[in-house]
């Protein structure tokens, strides 16, 4: 899932918003995820708290980053495919 998450990170760096302004707006994402059965939960509401939490970590440790609710994540830049992936 962080994987996955990373993917969408860096796909979400390709895009822009066109403005009035001279410049498009460039945007950043955070993003939690938890997947079951590696999140220790019994519940969906479980599961979905614990990617939630996995958000407010990403969030607050800086701009374009996915966080895992069962270890840490990475700025999406670092989970960047390889060659042929």
């Amino acid at each position: 899932a962080l994987e996955v998450a990373g993917r969408l990170g860096l796909a979400s760096e390709a895009l822009s918003l066109p403005s009035a302004r001279v410049e498009p707006i460039a945007f950043t994402v955070s993003l939690g995820v938890a997947a079951w059965p590696e999140t220790a939960v019994t519940t969906a509401a479980q599961l979905l708290h614990a990617a939630d939490q996995a958000l407010y970590r990403a969030t607050a440790a800086g701009r374009h980053r996915a966080e895992s609710s069962t270890g840490p994540g990475r700025s999406a830049a670092a989970r960047a495919p390889g060659p042929g992936g």
